[in-house]
């Protein structure tokens, strides 16, 4: 019989110390040896010790690259004060180069189990090395005690990688991030549906991904297009299959995101806050065109807060929860204020619930994998340090370019999490659910923490405009969409973000909207003529020209100077392409002349203005005025003739008296 050489023991020792380190990393704890000579250690309970009333077992996997003529394997549980518990050894004798197992199983029902944090240890000594100690937290609970509900939240935030025209000035052959930690989501959510993860991804990124799979176009000069063959196409297409296919399994679910996550904070420094509920409707447009899916009824905003004018945009979205930070809201309980804790939470004057999520946690499960042993810690000390049912952990956890970890990273956490027994995994919704009775939170009156720079400044003045023709053609308007959608964008908080030209980039969205709004709505002029009216009334005939073709709702304000509007100030009306008259009845009153000034307005902005004079006729004046001078000459006359004979009678009189 052929014995394996050396080298073949060391290629298989590996092996399975490869996939030891990866349960171990999963599910326990290992320690790498002080000299390349010591065995590896991989502790790994098999059957967790959950309550105080539970059983232990647990195995140790030894991976030995030397052969030795011994191993002793100890393991031990030891209380919170460092009091050993439960000991017991294993001793093996000759033992070639590879992987061994060691398992222990003890019944501690009658061992007097606390609940709290205690320490299961496994010592590895092998003849001619230093004894390799490793250990991990054993977390007991009471037999009574409710699990507690875990909601993670994969937050996806990215730069677009495109440009107005729909050309991509970042190639998504180079910067593949975001594409890759989708797809690991949606295979991880696939593999795990138990860990029940939440995604809030911004639509524009499924709308780019679409673009990529269809073929692109990069913005260089003589750069030919990608076609839809090419790697990255693919790519981007088999992400997209693999992430609709999850969700279609309900092993995902979808938090609803504004179109290009906007900034929250410049839109209220605009006064624009209603466009939330723009970009929350167009995000769901694009995440249903995309991937066939519809996104839960919360919401997730940039910045974790929002203004108590955002309420109106929830409310038209038909929110029923906002995930938020701590600090952006207060807890009102009996008529007191104070810090809102981690929880969920009825919102003040809405039907919307506040999931107010654990920044500890976020930042524990957003770390290196060292911090995963801290994020259990934590949810530990969350459990027990409340007599009654636990409000929901929510961890929300940021995800590619420049984020600190990735959906792998995140993946050996959550298996832990998964097999602790004290932890219930949920999805946002559920946690929502949850809703924390006695106590409601208050929505700041503001949270904008930026001034009226230029950009916004920009932003406002495109935003105006692509209002005005938004209400002018209809939302459905191919203009109209081209606009509004590349308002949005400029609206994306990435822009603040990123420093590489970012703010150049998103000034540019801004212009194409402002440019693409105005082309439209300058082609509609106001002509108004002078006018001489017949009489003291009449009317001025105002001409307004759509040089488009298609109708526009115009209103048309009348600002009237020395005469009267025999009806109202405005007149809104539907302007067919071409040559469009509307007559403005005018009363002159006792006026020689006035003025009117005329408004063309789509909604509330001014496109066209002018000012028409308008006079009576002499003719019809010089009646008036003969008139006024026949009165006077007829009461002369009569003061003349009839006045010194009244005068006599009167006197006749005091004298008669």
């Amino acid at each position: 019989m052929r014995h394996p050489s050396p080298t073949a023991h060391m290629r298989l020792a590996a092996a399975l110390l490869g996939a030891a380190l990866i349960m171990g990393a999963a599910a326990g704890a290992w320690a790498a040896p002080a000299e390349p000579s010591a065995p590896r250690v991989v502790l790994r309970r098999i059957e967790g010790l959950t309550t105080t009333q539970g059983t232990l077992g647990a195995e140790v996997s030894v991976a030995l690259p030397r052969q030795i003529s011994g191993m002793t394997v100890r393991l031990r549980l030891l209380a919170a004060d460092g009091t050993t518990v439960y000991q017991s050894t294993q001793t093996r004798g000759r033992l070639d180069p590879g992987a061994y197992q060691f398992s222990f199983q003890r019944d501690l029902s009658s061992v007097r189990m606390k609940e709290g944090v205690w320490t299961l240890e496994a010592r590895v000594r092998a003849t001619g090395s230093a004894a390799v100690v490793v250990s991990e937290p054993l977390y007991v609970v009471g037999p009574d005690r409710e699990p507690l509900p875990v909601a993670i939240v994969v937050r996806f935030a990215a730069l677009p990688m495109s440009d107005p025209m729909g050309r991509f000035v970042i190639d998504p052959a180079q910067e593949p991030s975001i594409r890759s930690e989708i797809d690991a989501l949606a295979r991880l959510s696939a593999l795990r549906p138990d860990l029940h993860l939440t995604a809030a991804l911004p639509p524009i990124v499924l709308d780019e991904l679409r673009q990529v799979a269809d073929g692109y176009s990069l913005d260089q000069t003589g750069t030919a297009p990608v076609t839809q063959d090419a790697a990255p196409c693919a790519a981007a297409a088999s992400t997209l299959a693999s992430l609709r296919q999850t969700l279609r399994s309900d092993a995902l679910t979808l938090v609803g995101v504004g179109y290009a996550d906007p900034a929250c904070d410049g839109l209220e420094a605009i006064g624009a806050i209603d466009d939330l509920a723009l970009q929350l409707s167009l995000g769901a447009t694009v995440t249903s065109e995309t991937l066939g899916a519809v996104t839960t009824a919360g919401a997730a905003v940039h910045g974790d807060a929002l203004p108590r004018a955002a309420l109106a945009a929830l409310a038209a979205r038909q929110t029923t929860f906002v995930l938020l930070a701590p600090g952006s809201v207060r807890s009102v309980s009996k008529n007191k204020e104070s810090s809102a804790s981690p929880g969920a939470y009825a919102i003040v004057d809405s039907t919307a619930t506040a999931l107010v999520f654990d920044p500890v946690a976020s930042g524990l499960f957003a770390g290196p994998a060292g911090d995963g042993r801290a994020a259990l810690g934590h949810l530990f000390a969350r459990l027990t340090t409340r007599p009654s049912r636990s409000a929901p952990v929510v961890a929300v956890v940021d995800v590619g370019p420049g984020s600190r970890t990735s959906v792998n990273d995140l993946q050996a956490l959550l298996a832990v999490l998964a097999r602790t027994g004290w932890v219930t995994l949920v999805d946002a919704p559920e946690a929502a659910s949850m809703v924390t009775s006695g106590t409601t939170v208050v929505l700041p009156a503001s949270t904008a923490s930026v001034t009226i720079a230029p950009y916004w400044s920009a932003v406002a003045t495109a935003r105006e405009r692509v209002m005005a023709l938004q209400e002018a053609v209809g939302p459905a308007d191919a203009d109209a969409e081209t606009a509004v959608r590349a308002l949005l964008v400029a609206e994306s908080a990435a822009w603040s973000i990123d420093t590489s030209g970012a703010v150049e980039r998103g000034a540019a969205f801004s212009a194409a909207a402002d440019e693409r709004a105005w082309s439209v709505l300058s082609k509609a002029t106001l002509a108004v003529p002078n006018v001489t009216l017949s009489g003291n009334a009449g009317r001025v005939p105002v001409s307004i020209n759509n040089a488009t073709d298609r109708p526009m709702l115009l209103t048309l304000r009348m600002r009237p100077k020395g005469l009267h509007l025999k009806r109202g100030s405005e007149i809104t009306f539907l302007a067919l392409p071409g040559e469009n008259i509307q007559s403005v009845a005018v009363e002159m009153g006792t006026s020689l002349s006035g003025a009117v000034h005329f408004d063309l307005a789509a909604g509330r902005l001014t496109v066209a203005s002018g000012d028409a004079t308008v006079r009576a006729s002499y003719i019809d004046r010089l009646a008036i005025l003969l008139g006024v001078i026949v009165v006077l000459v007829a009461l002369l006359w009569y003061i003349t003739r009839r006045g010194p004979d009244a005068l006599d009678r009167l006197r006749k009189a005091a004298d008669t008296r």
